[in-house]
């Protein structure tokens, strides 16, 4: 099982728990988000910091602001700079109106980026699931292969232990765009769940977490707990998995 914690870099409070994770071994790899307020301090910690937990890109075009400049990527920004948002963007994809180079060049910065903290880049996810939009694939899929990365997150069957019903629809989507096969001969893993699906209960976390076949990938964040949950999912990783 890899367990793999999304966002490094979002926000520096955020930074702190998957800092926690690293040293503590508990994860397998941590994605890394290249622009966002926290960006610098987890390049800062990749560059000076010698640990066994593997990086890679999460690329993002749904949330915050571009790597590049307004004028190279019109197509995927609103009027006040920003991300579209994952709904409109696939509502304005729909229409014919993303470009393919916006999209191209964006990710092309973004790894670059990476690169200039970290000089390889083991795994490509993205945030929202975003590359996994079969037309965005077809974009995307040759740029991955020409920065030689060995994994993307790609999953053939979603693990529905656990999984409260609410979730079962999101999950069944992702299911059903990964067996697409765009990135399949680079897989992460066969199996896949995100441990936020579980929701604020630790039950229904313990259920998932104790459940999961070896190929899998489990997926964690940093980000503040909603509901009545009293820590994010990544602590609960942190306080419930020993190396």
């Amino acid at each position: 099982m890899k367990i793999i914690v999304d966002d490094f870099g979002i926000n520096n409070k955020a930074n702190l728990t998957i800092i926690e994770a690293i040293k503590r071994k508990v994860i397998w790899g941590a994605s890394v988000m290249v622009a966002a307020p926290g960006t610098k301090g987890a390049a800062d910690f990749i560059k000076t910091t010698k640990a066994r937990c593997k990086y890679g890109l999460h690329f993002n075009i749904t949330e915050g602001k571009p790597l590049l400049r307004p004028g190279l990527v019109s197509t995927l920004i609103d009027d006040s700079g920003n991300f579209l948002g994952w709904t409109k963007l696939i509502k304005a994809d729909l229409k014919g109106k993303i470009n393919s180079r916006d999209i191209e060049a964006e990710l092309e910065a973004q790894l670059k980026a990476f690169l200039a903290a970290d000089k390889k880049i083991t795994f490509f996810n993205s945030h929202h699931h975003i590359h996994l939009w079969p037309r965005f694939a077809k974009i995307i899929k040759p740029v991955i292969e020409e920065f030689n990365i060995k994994y993307v997150r790609c999953p053939k069957k979603i693990c529905w232990g656990g999984l409260p019903r609410a979730h079962r629809i999101k999950a069944f989507v992702i299911q059903s765009i990964g067996k697409l096969k765009k990135y399949h001969k680079r897989s992460l893993s066969t199996w896949m769940v995100d441990l936020d699906w579980a929701g604020t209960d630790d039950v229904a976390r313990g259920k998932i977490f104790n459940n999961l076949p070896d190929d899998c990938e489990l997926i964690c964040h940093p980000n503040e707990p909603s509901g009545s949950a009293d820590i994010s999912t990544l602590q609960w990783i942190i306080n419930n998995k020993h190396d």
